[in-house]
């Protein structure tokens, strides 16, 4: 069995850098669309999901808007840069900014028009959970991969 450690290890640090790879990305986003071109738009819904999962629950604000550019409409669901996964105050937070029939800034890439959000910022919690977890894997890779080496 130990012989298989070093690369069961291995495979842990490899997801490791899988899991960083997402937010990495979005904070790459994020630095771009201090680009991004600022356009009235309309939320057209709002409304919460919870996500139940053993003991905790988690609530999503979905919303929806709609903006055109150059003529062509386009909708969209991203409020901001990460995943925004909140409690229930947080959420209706969201939707207190956000209210269902309102007109709101759209942030959109003028590349790509239908990439958009509604706030230019990241929810910094998602990063620093995925650090944590990721550096977490890492280091038990890197000692299945240390302790299967040493036998």
């Amino acid at each position: 069995m130990i012989c298989f450690l070093p690369l069961a290890g291995l495979l842990l640090v490899v997801l490791s850098a899988r899991w960083l790879a997402t937010p990495w990305r979005t904070i790459q986003e994020m630095l771009a669309a201090r680009n991004w071109v600022s356009i009235d738009g309309e939320t057209t819904s709002a409304e919460i999901e919870t996500l139940r999962g053993g003991r905790h629950q988690r609530h999503i604000a979905r919303i929806t808007y709609c903006y055109t550019v150059d003529g062509q409409p386009f909708t969209g669901h991203q409020v901001c840069f990460g995943a925004l996964r909140h409690s229930l105050g947080a959420a209706e937070a969201v939707l207190d900014r956000y209210p269902a029939h309102h007109y709101v800034t759209v942030w959109y890439d003028p590349a790509k028009p239908e990439r958009s959000v509604l706030e230019r910022r990241f929810d910094w919690t998602n990063l620093i959970v995925n650090v944590a977890f990721a550096s977490l894997i890492t280091y038990l890779g890197g000692a299945m991969v240390w302790v299967g080496i040493s036998y």
